[in-house]
Order: C-alpha cells, then structure tokens, then sequence
C-alpha cells in the first residue's frame, strides 16, 4: 500500500495500467486555483476538497502519490484577473423566434466562455506552470485545475 491521500490507501480498486508512453510520475501535485469573484458562499463548503481527495485517489497507479494544494484567489484582490474574467462573460440570447410561435418572449443569458478565460489566464500569466518531465523522480507532475465560481447577478 502507497502513501495514504485523502484516507483512501493507495492500490485499493485501483486497477494497474500499463504506460506504454513513458509518462509515469511518482508524484503527482494537483494545484487546485479556485477563482471567486464573490463572497456569496464558500466554494470548498460541504466538504468539497475532502471528497476531491477521496477521488484523486483513485486515480493513482500504483505507489503513485497525488497531493492536492487548493489556492483561493479573488478577483477583487488582481486587476489582470478581473479583466480576464469580465472579458470572459458572454451572453446568449435564448428562445429566439418563441415569441412569435408560443408567445414566450427571449431570454437573455450570461455565461463565462471557459475557452476565453483559459487563454487570458495562461497568457498573462496569472497561472504559470511548467510541463514535467515524465521519469524525473526528483520533480511532481504538475498538474493545474482551475474552477471559476462567478456570480453573474
């Protein structure tokens, strides 16, 4: 049994996969940039980061051992940031020609364009990482996620 991540050892229900790309890494660390641009409510509430533990373990192979570091970043505290997510909100325009039809009128909705925010973070560097090298035991595989919770009230 591996290094105990989230109270699930390591190699139970995990099945063994073969790499046949070189890409195994013995350490994998999970940096987890949770982007708020609100203090509505608390994005790791409700035992959220325990249960994203619980199910990186699963995904090790082998001895492998996942760590997961959470970052919270607010919008208000980083200009570029705050552009980056505004310039990401879109709007879509729902039920066109219902009225018409059914009587419903259109609806317009916002969303935040993942792709756009995605590009605005990792070129303005506001989330750097560098790509791993697989078979280095002495450096993590860096693996970024990013959840944006916005309030778009």
């Amino acid at each position: 049994t591996g290094v105990d991540v989230g109270g699930v050892p390591s190699g139970e229900g995990v099945p063994v996969v073969d790499d046949p790309f070189g890409g195994y890494f013995e350490r994998v660390a999970i940096h987890l940039y949770v982007i708020a641009d609100h203090m509505s409510y608390d994005p790791f509430q409700n035992g959220f980061a325990k249960r994203l533990r619980k199910s990186l373990s699963r995904l090790r192979v082998g001895e492998q051992s996942i760590g997961l570091t959470t970052h919270n970043v607010m919008v208000q505290d980083d200009p570029e940031l705050a552009m980056a997510v505004a310039t990401s909100i879109k709007s879509i325009i729902l039920n066109k020609g219902a009225e018409k039809e059914e009587g419903t009128p259109p609806v317009s909705s916002s969303y935040l364009d993942s792709a756009s925010l995605y590009d605005h973070i990792t070129h303005d560097h506001i989330v750097e990482w560098e790509p791993s090298i697989p078979g280095d035991s002495t450096v993590p595989r860096v693996v970024p996620v990013i959840v944006v919770s916005v309030d778009l009230q």
